[in-house]
């Protein structure tokens, strides 16, 4: 599955004896990948139907300052990495998922526009005859 960057700016509270006494803000990266949700799926003989499910992220990667979080000390008041790619992870699946899903659905649109355009180009440049007949019919000029 193809991963998706998403930068963040995430704000850690950092707690001394239960008590919240400051905020560290955390600039950073994350590579992710979508998984696919499934639609509802109506009732059958043999079953009652199954709801649908939403599509989900899944956390490839968290990167601060480029560098991947990988269990070492971060030097956030000896807050070891592996506690913020937590919190972080946490964080980014509970708040930011539909930015991340939209994003990635952008740049699928995006990707799926350049792919025709350049097909379009191809095709016109092999054969201008054909593709302008193509595109008279696909835009309703062939009944």
């Amino acid at each position: 599955m193809p991963t998706h960057p998403f930068s963040f700016e995430y704000e850690h509270r950092v707690i001394v004896d239960g008590q919240v006494v400051g905020h560290i803000e955390i600039e950073g990266r994350a590579e992710y990948t979508v998984i696919g949700g499934t639609p509802e799926q109506g009732p059958t003989y043999a079953c009652g139907g199954q709801p649908a499910e939403p599509a989900s992220i899944e956390i490839a990667e968290i990167s601060l300052r480029g560098t991947p979080l990988d269990g070492r000390n971060v030097g956030y008041r000896k807050l070891t990495d592996t506690a913020l790619y937590t919190t972080i992870e946490a964080w980014l699946v509970s708040d930011c998922t539909d930015d991340m899903l939209n994003d990635a659905a952008t740049t699928a649109e995006i990707c799926a526009d350049d792919r025709a355009d350049f097909l379009a180009d191809a095709l016109s440049r092999r054969d201008p005859a054909a593709f302008a007949a193509a595109m008279h019919a696909k835009l309703g000029g062939g009944q």
